[in-house]
């Protein structure tokens, strides 16, 4: 009676390898699992510093009201070297 309740054990354990054994052709791994992926950004330095001296000449202009001064007459970046 061992032998018989042992050998089923057996037999289902390998009926379970049989159906698991090809699961890496049924399961479909994500990117994350198959190499990942990789993203580059790339900052735009000018845009960047123009963005900037922008939002100082607005804050600088404001300031300047406030304080009942004389305005810039030109608000404008020229494409200039800034360093």
């Amino acid at each position: 009676m061992y032998y018989i309740s042992f050998g089923f054990w057996v037999l289902l354990a390998a009926a379970c390898l049989f159906f698991l054994y090809p699961i890496r052709e049924k399961l479909r791994f994500g990117i994350d699992l198959v190499g990942g992926t990789y993203i580059t950004l790339e900052v735009q330095t000018d845009k960047a510093v123009e963005a900037e001296l922008a939002e100082k000449m607005q804050g600088l202009t404001a300031k300047l009201k406030k304080a009942n001064k004389v305005l810039p007459t030109s608000k404008e970046v020229k494409n200039e070297t800034l360093f």
